[in-house]
C-alpha cells in the first residue's frame, strides 16, 4: 500500500515536470530567434504584461476584432474600461460556455482595469513629484 501511495504521488508531479520541460524548451526556442512575447511569460509583472506574453494569438484576435472594434481606449477612461470588460468576457466566453469561464473573464478583466489605474494613478504621482522637486 506504501509504494503505491508513493507512485500517486510522483504521478500528481508529472504533469508539473512536463510543463516545466516545456517551458524550457519554449525559452530556450525564444531566446534562440529572438522572439520577446515568449520570454519568461510565467514571471510577468502586472497582468497587462500576463496578456502580451501569455496567450499571443487569442490576444491578437480579441484586441484586433473585439477590442478594436468596440471603440478601443478611444473616448475616456470608462469606454476604455467598458471595451475591456466586454473584450474580457467574451473571451472568457469564447475559453467555454460556462459560468466560471465567464467568471475567469470577468475577473481577468477587473484586473486589468485595476492595473491600467494603478499605472495612471502611479504616473500622475510621479509627475505631481517631479514637478514639486524642481
Amino acid at each position: 500500500m506504501r509504494q503505491i501511495g508513493h507512485a500517486l504521488n510522483l504521478l500528481s508531479l508529472a504533469p508539473l515536470r512536463l510543463r516545466t520541460q516545456g517551458g524550457d524548451i519554449k525559452r530556450g526556442a525564444a531566446y534562440a530567434y529572438n522572439i520577446n512575447e515568449l520570454r519568461d511569460r510565467d514571471v510577468a509583472t502586472s497582468i497587462i504584461e500576463f496578456w502580451r506574453r501569455w496567450h499571443i494569438t487569442l490576444s491578437r484576435f480579441l484586441r484586433q476584432y473585439l477590442y478594436i472594434p468596440l471603440g478601443g481606449n478611444r473616448g475616456g477612461r470608462l469606454p476604455r474600461y467598458r471595451n475591456l470588460m466586454i473584450t474580457m468576457l467574451l473571451g472568457g466566453f469564447w475559453h467555454g460556455a460556462g459560468w466560471n469561464f465567464l467568471l475567469w473573464g470577468g475577473l481577468h478583466g477587473a484586473m486589468l482595469i485595476v492595473n491600467h489605474q494603478w499605472r495612471e494613478a502611479t504616473a500622475q504621482w510621479l509627475t505631481l513629484r517631479r514637478n514639486t522637486l524642481r
